[in-house]
């Protein structure tokens, strides 16, 4: 039997140790990006995700538009779920953008692919010329608005051409969701989470897009459209550093489902917009004792907080409807509590 020298034993040990060196570097590395996509968001992102569309055996992977993407980490997040196709993270800033293409860096290559970083004001960069290829091949199932203020929500879904240097008349009929451009792009959910998440204006956008109708869907052939409208599917409270958030998840619903119309009157205020409570998760869960205690408190503690501020715009009211509106008002969220 031949003896090893001194000089294979140690090529035998320098071999293993350089082994051992790149085993332990691809380790950290992967283990690096593992923690990258596994990085709790916090509260609020983590309530967005909670909303999303489940993966299913049968169920086919989604796009999802991510509107005021800001550092797109949630964008980031959305896209390493296996049932997400792609994602489309847009922001009207372009130093946003440029931080969001700095903190996709980080990520692996399978997510930064399905992420695209695009600049423009609310809807517009999904249908400019440059994005409508990709888009018009997947539709895009889940619209995401967070992190802005109820005004822009109705400034970006709605068909509106107010001055946006004026303030919005609450009191006053709101223009009805464009479902055009929602039907073209093919949305099917809407994730809403506004900042802040003032009372008057939310219920009134709420309102609004639970009276809207859609047009016609795309890929059918029915240009009278579907008739079908929007449902608020699940809403959620939360508080974060003292702040409130209310999330709400609004899904098409097909003909045959509850509308506006068959509702009970008792239970729909008329202005601001149109909003029916009965439909109001957060709301109707209070009032029948559904909440966890925890979010029970929660959406309490956001109520006292908003009863302070609809008694201090009834001061400032001086029509007698419009008092009698918001004292109606001031009434059903006292019920709440």
């Amino acid at each position: 039997m031949m003896k090893s020298t001194p000089l294979k034993i140690i090529n035998v040990t320098l071999t293993s140790m350089v082994c051992a060196y790149w085993i332990i570097c691809l380790s950290v590395l992967l283990g690096s990006h593992s923690q990258l996509v596994k990085r709790d968001l916090g509260p609020r992102f983590n309530r967005i995700l909670s909303m999303l569309p489940k993966a299913g055996p049968t169920s086919r992977s989604i796009n999802v538009a991510d509107i005021g993407c800001d550092h797109a980490l949630l964008s980031a997040h959305i896209a390493s779920m296996h049932h997400v196709n792609c994602v489309y993270a847009c922001d009207i800033s372009e130093k946003a953008i440029y931080s969001a293409k700095q903190n996709l860096q980080s990520y692996p290559s399978h997510i930064k692919k399905k992420v695209h970083l695009l600049v423009g004001d609310g809807l517009h960069p999904l249908l400019s010329h440059s994005s409508s290829k990709i888009i018009q091949e997947e539709q895009i199932d889940v619209l995401i608005l967070s992190g802005m203020g109820v005004r822009s929500f109705f400034d970006i879904l709605c068909d509106s051409s107010t001055d946006p240097s004026q303030k919005i008349d609450y009191w006053n009929p709101m223009q009805g969701v464009d479902t055009k451009v929602l039907d073209s792009l093919g949305v099917n959910r809407i994730i809403c989470q506004p900042w802040p998440p003032n009372f008057l204006p939310l219920q009134a956008f709420i309102g609004t897009v639970l009276s809207s109708k859609t047009s016609s869907r795309r890929g059918s052939n029915n240009n009278e459209g579907s008739g079908s409208g929007w449902r608020l599917e699940c809403q959620a409270v939360d508080k974060v550093a003292g702040c409130h958030y209310i999330t709400s998840s609004f899904v098409r619903t097909p003909n045959d489902s509850p509308s506006m119309e068959n509702i009970d009157n008792s239970v729909v205020v008329t202005t601001p917009g149109t909003f029916c409570l009965e439909m109001n998760p957060l709301y109707y869960n209070s009032i029948t004792g559904q909440l966890e205690e925890e979010e029970s408190a929660c959406w309490q503690d956001y109520l006292n907080k908003q009863l302070v501020s609809l008694e201090r715009k009834k001061q400032g009211i001086n029509g007698n409807s419009e008092k009698y509106d918001i004292d109606n008002i001031i009434k059903l969220v006292k019920a709440s509590l």
